[in-house]
Protein backbone atom coordinates (compact mmCIF):
# COMPACT_ATOMS: atom_id res chain seq x y z
CA UNK A 1 0.00 0.00 0.00
CA UNK A 2 1.00 3.46 0.10
CA UNK A 3 2.87 5.01 2.83
CA UNK A 4 3.26 8.51 1.14
CA UNK A 5 0.42 10.44 -0.70
CA UNK A 6 0.98 14.08 -2.32
CA UNK A 7 -2.44 16.04 -3.08
CA UNK A 8 -1.54 19.21 -5.28
CA UNK A 9 -4.14 21.91 -4.04
CA UNK A 10 -4.72 25.08 -5.90
CA UNK A 11 -8.39 26.10 -4.03
CA UNK A 12 -10.79 24.58 -7.01
CA UNK A 13 -13.46 22.64 -6.82
CA UNK A 14 -11.61 19.86 -8.75
CA UNK A 15 -8.42 19.83 -6.25
CA UNK A 16 -10.76 19.91 -3.12
CA UNK A 17 -12.18 16.87 -5.06
CA UNK A 18 -8.39 15.48 -5.25
CA UNK A 19 -7.74 16.44 -1.43
CA UNK A 20 -11.27 14.22 -1.04
CA UNK A 21 -9.91 11.44 -2.89
CA UNK A 22 -6.44 11.49 -1.57
CA UNK A 23 -7.59 11.65 1.90
CA UNK A 24 -9.71 8.44 0.59
CA UNK A 25 -6.67 6.85 0.13
CA UNK A 26 -4.79 7.59 3.02
CA UNK A 27 -7.37 6.39 5.32
CA UNK A 28 -7.62 3.18 3.38
CA UNK A 29 -3.84 2.48 3.47
CA UNK A 30 -3.51 3.59 7.35
CA UNK A 31 -6.10 0.86 7.71
CA UNK A 32 -3.92 -1.62 5.95
CA UNK A 33 -0.70 -0.84 7.68
CA UNK A 34 0.65 -0.70 10.92
CA UNK A 35 2.31 2.82 9.90
CA UNK A 36 -0.30 5.47 9.07
CA UNK A 37 0.34 6.60 5.58
CA UNK A 38 1.46 10.05 5.18
CA UNK A 39 -0.85 12.72 3.52
CA UNK A 40 1.10 15.78 2.12
CA UNK A 41 -0.54 18.61 0.70
CA UNK A 42 1.04 21.43 -2.02
CA UNK A 43 -0.20 24.04 -3.36
CA UNK A 44 1.80 26.38 -5.72
CA UNK A 45 2.09 30.34 -6.12
CA UNK A 46 3.48 30.79 -9.87
CA UNK A 47 4.88 34.46 -10.06
CA UNK A 48 3.85 36.35 -12.87
CA UNK A 49 6.24 37.02 -15.71
CA UNK A 50 8.29 39.05 -15.78
CA UNK A 51 9.08 39.03 -12.00
CA UNK A 52 9.78 42.10 -9.90
CA UNK A 53 10.95 41.68 -6.91
CA UNK A 54 8.25 44.23 -5.41
CA UNK A 55 5.44 42.10 -6.98
CA UNK A 56 7.24 38.59 -6.11
CA UNK A 57 7.21 39.39 -2.28
CA UNK A 58 3.61 40.78 -2.63
CA UNK A 59 2.64 37.77 -4.46
CA UNK A 60 4.03 34.98 -1.77
CA UNK A 61 2.86 37.13 1.01
CA UNK A 62 -0.53 37.14 -0.50
CA UNK A 63 -0.74 33.46 -1.76
CA UNK A 64 1.07 32.23 1.63
CA UNK A 65 -1.84 33.74 3.60
CA UNK A 66 -4.81 32.42 0.69
CA UNK A 67 -3.57 28.97 1.10
CA UNK A 68 -2.87 28.91 4.67
CA UNK A 69 -6.65 29.93 5.24
CA UNK A 70 -7.71 27.37 2.60
CA UNK A 71 -5.56 25.01 4.52
CA UNK A 72 -7.07 25.09 7.73
CA UNK A 73 -10.35 23.70 6.36
CA UNK A 74 -8.79 20.78 4.84
CA UNK A 75 -6.78 19.44 7.88
CA UNK A 76 -10.03 19.81 10.09
CA UNK A 77 -11.50 17.22 7.65
CA UNK A 78 -8.47 14.76 7.81
CA UNK A 79 -8.60 15.16 11.47
CA UNK A 80 -12.16 14.14 11.44
CA UNK A 81 -10.65 10.76 10.34
CA UNK A 82 -7.34 10.58 12.09
CA UNK A 83 -4.87 11.48 9.24
CA UNK A 84 -2.20 14.13 9.88
CA UNK A 85 -1.36 16.09 7.07
CA UNK A 86 1.68 18.17 5.76
CA UNK A 87 1.51 21.25 4.25
CA UNK A 88 3.57 23.39 1.65
CA UNK A 89 3.48 25.94 -0.36
CA UNK A 90 6.06 26.45 -3.24
CA UNK A 91 6.74 28.92 -5.53
CA UNK A 92 7.70 28.24 -8.74
CA UNK A 93 5.69 26.55 -11.99
CA UNK A 94 3.12 24.21 -10.19
CA UNK A 95 3.81 21.06 -12.45
CA UNK A 96 7.43 21.63 -11.82
CA UNK A 97 7.05 22.12 -8.08
CA UNK A 98 4.62 19.46 -6.98
CA UNK A 99 7.03 16.94 -9.04
CA UNK A 100 10.49 17.95 -7.15
CA UNK A 101 8.07 17.71 -3.82
CA UNK A 102 6.64 14.73 -4.27
CA UNK A 103 10.13 13.20 -5.33
CA UNK A 104 11.78 14.90 -2.37
CA UNK A 105 9.74 12.75 -0.19
CA UNK A 106 10.11 9.98 -2.07
CA UNK A 107 5.69 9.95 -2.66
CA UNK A 108 4.56 6.67 -3.43
CA UNK A 109 1.76 8.54 -5.37
CA UNK A 110 0.62 11.83 -6.38
CA UNK A 111 -3.26 12.72 -6.74
CA UNK A 112 -3.95 16.00 -8.94
CA UNK A 113 -7.35 16.16 -10.28
CA UNK A 114 -7.87 18.52 -13.80
CA UNK A 115 -10.47 20.16 -15.71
Amino acid sequence: MFKRIVSAFDGSKKSLEAFDYALGMAVMCSKESVIPAELHVISVAQPPEPVEIVEMDAMIEYATKHYEDQFKDLIEKAAAKKIEVTMKIAVGHPADQVLKYANGIKADVSVCKCV
